[in-house]
């Protein structure tokens, strides 16, 4: 079934949060997705064993972004295993039941879910403007009524 996902408009550092754990984040750089773990002691110009001395403040910058020195070092577990990342780098992720709670429309919510009897009729629309489509000089053609089992 669709999945859909709410992302913070700012970053964690831009936020006023008091911890950090538990919290669902994406990761900017990648689209990742991951939960924070647990907040460090080191901020983002401590230099770090895990990075042979570098610190993340330096990995963050040759990424193209610009985190605070006074940042604090979060683990993130992402795909079973732990990356460690500043609040600069990460969007929260908001579920959609906190969302509700803090003021989204019910509409809104009740408009993202598809149920299943409306599956075709959905994917039908979906493709009704790329079908056929062209990649790489082959021209795909979807079937628009496929078929029921």
């Amino acid at each position: 079934s669709p999945r859909h996902e709410l992302t913070a408009t700012t970053t964690l550092a831009e936020e006023d949060l008091e911890s950090y754990e538990g919290l669902k984040v994406k990761r900017l750089v990648d689209g990742k997705t991951g939960i924070i773990v647990k907040t460090r002691d080191e901020k983002a110009s401590t230099p770090l064993k895990e990075l042979d001395g570098k610190t993340l403040l330096e990995a963050y910058s040759s990424l193209g972004l610009s985190p605070s020195p006074d940042e604090p070092v979060l683990e993130v577990a992402i795909r079973g295993a732990v990356s460690l990342e500043l609040p600069s780098g990460l969007k929260r992720i908001i579920d959609l039941r906190e969302a509700v709670k803090e003021g989204l429309p019910k509409e809104v919510f009740r408009s993202l879910h598809v149920r299943p009897e409306e599956y075709r009729s959905y994917v039908e629309e979906f493709l009704k403007p790329v079908n056929p489509i062209e990649v790489a000089g082959e021209l795909y053609h979807f079937i628009e009524h496929p078929l029921t089992l």
